[in-house]
């Protein structure tokens, strides 16, 4: 990181060590003002290509946060399935129990019906 730094840093300096040279009366595109044109342009299109890159990273970074939390979302969601999954045949066991106990109940009284009948 640090070589293209100085590397980056090396090359601004010769740039601008060339943007600062006058060509004595030659029309060239590297006289006067080209060469700071130039400079700018370089140095724009690097600051462009840096920001974008950050800004990717970010992006990144937000939609890696974002299927972590996806994630721990649908492991919530499949724990309380279970969950339920799991009450619902405590409810139907005790359904059942309450079912059986219901029929000897019915049988109880419909014998006890039938002796109070006989008795009168």
């Amino acid at each position: 990181m640090q070589a293209g730094i100085a590397a980056l840093s090396t090359w601004s300096t010769n740039a601008l060590i060339v943007a600062q040279q006058v060509d004595n009366g030659s029309d060239d595109v590297w006289g006067g003002w080209g060469s700071v044109i130039f400079v700018i342009t370089i140095v724009a299109i690097i600051a462009t290509v840096i920001l974008v890159l950050i800004w990717q990273l970010s992006q990144n970074a937000r939609a890696r946060s974002a299927a972590t939390a996806t994630a721990a979302q649908d492991e919530a969601y499949r724990k309380l399935a279970e969950q339920s999954a799991l009450a619902q045949e405590r409810v139907a066991a005790d359904l059942a129990t309450l079912n059986t106990s219901l029929t000897e109940l019915r049988e109880r009284v419909a014998s006890i019906e039938k002796m109070m009948r006989e008795v009168e």
